[in-house]
């Protein structure tokens, strides 16, 4: 049964008590979203596409939370002024609605992806039926079948409303559907699970779906996008921007390596050489180049760190020789087809030191000299090879 099917000017006090409680939910909101807006200027200030994303997704929901407590206050006063902006602001909420979940849609797109969602094919099939919605929005300003005010500018949802309801829904699941495929194709988003964002809004639109009256839709959007700046500036904490791999921070702060056994320690051979005669822009590349593989291949077995400079870590759950070795093969086997691209004009190779620990009974310094050790041997051993390394670099 709904609750407060219609909001009038009787009963003073639970009037009062009704309204107070819809403008302190969305005041919330409104403080929850400035406050992490201000506290997260980083995010703020970068134009970075899918920063861009939750920018304009905290606007829309500041904006909603404005909204929502006007139109409930002007609901049942019978003006034509308040039924005009009764009408205005309740269609903006529902586009607001639509307009939000595709929004989401494309953060996810861009990133996890890094796609630019108005070149994404995926992106296109949800555009469809969000400007279908909007265009109904428009159509029902002069044939009410989203919903209506009454003379008395008395609001009604009508049976059309549960389209939007239906279809956000489908957004939210497609979300589900696309974090799933991500984690099948590049293993865990350690600092963004998207559940974050789901629990809340759902908790809150499915709440004021059911029980009309009770304001909290805007607000869990509010509680929900400050998940996600929290989760982004974890994400710019731990994360090497270069290599999108995790950093020697969160290694010595999360401490992963608890639950691994093995550990290999590489360092690209004559990157100097690469960054001397060809460029530091060069080098860079060759950095994420080497970054791509890594987090590639270890996704299969553990995680990837940039250890610092063109040092680097995997880290493995099994830790035998077997599979250290297994995971060298598949590195060198990357880079070798990377190599074999034309027009290249530098090589990639790496050198190795592996080893297995226990990471109850040593101490992570330790295990990292010794696997240091034995890339520095390793590396010995490859300048020993290739004594003029540089003439790979074309």
């Amino acid at each position: 049964m709904l609750i407060y099917e219609r909001f009038t000017n009787e009963g003073g006090n639970e009037q009062m008590i009704y309204l107070i409680s819809i403008y302190t939910s969305n005041a919330l909101g409104i403080a929850a979203i400035l406050t992490a807006m201000f506290c997260n200027m980083a995010i703020m200030k970068n134009s970075r596409t899918d920063y861009r994303i939750i920018k304009l997704i905290c606007v829309l929901s500041l904006i909603s939370c404005f909204t929502d407590p006007l139109v409930f206050t002007l609901d049942g006063h019978g003006s034509r002024l308040f039924r005009s902006i009764n009408m205005v602001g309740n269609s903006y909420l529902f586009l607001a609605n639509i307009w939000v979940s595709v929004l989401w849609i494309c953060f996810l797109r861009a990133h996890l992806w890094g796609v630019n969602p108005l070149k994404d094919r995926r992106i296109r099939w949800i555009l469809y039926p969000s400007a279908v919605l909007s265009a109904v929005i428009v159509l029902n300003f002069f044939y009410p079948v989203v919903f209506s005010t009454s003379s008395q500018n008395v609001y009604g949802r009508l049976p059309f409303s549960y389209v939007f309801v239906i279809l956000t829904a489908v957004f939210f699941a497609y979300s589900i559907y696309l974090s799933h495929v991500y984690k099948k194709e590049n293993g865990s988003r350690r600092f963004f699970p998207i559940a974050v964002y789901l629990v809340p809004v759902s908790i809150g639109f499915g709440t004021q779906m059911l029980f009309y009256g009770i304001s909290v839709s805007w607000p869990s959007v509010a509680i929900a996008s400050c998940g996600i700046m929290m989760s982004l500036q974890n994400e710019m904490a731990y994360v090497d921007y270069l290599t999108g791999l995790l950093n020697r921070s969160y290694l010595f702060t999360a401490r992963p390596y608890k639950s691994m056994k093995g550990l290999i320690m590489m360092d690209i051979n004559s990157f100097k050489a690469i960054n001397d005669q060809i460029g530091h822009e060069i080098g860079d590349r060759a950095l994420q180049e080497i970054g791509a593989v890594l987090h590639d291949v270890a996704c299969a077995y553990g995680f990837a760190i940039r250890y610092g400079g063109d040092e680097f870590l995997l880290f493995s759950a099994d830790g035998s020789e077997r599979e250290l070795n297994e995971i060298r093969g598949r590195i060198d086997a990357e880079l070798k087809l990377l190599n074999e691209k034309p027009g290249r004009r530098y090589q990639l190779s790496l050198s190795y030191g592996m080893t297995s620990f226990s990471a109850e009974q040593e101490d992570i310094d330790d295990i990292i000299r010794r696997v240091d050790q034995k890339m520095y041997e390793n590396k010995k051993l490859f300048y020993l090879q290739h004594e003029r390394r540089a003439k790979d670099i074309r």
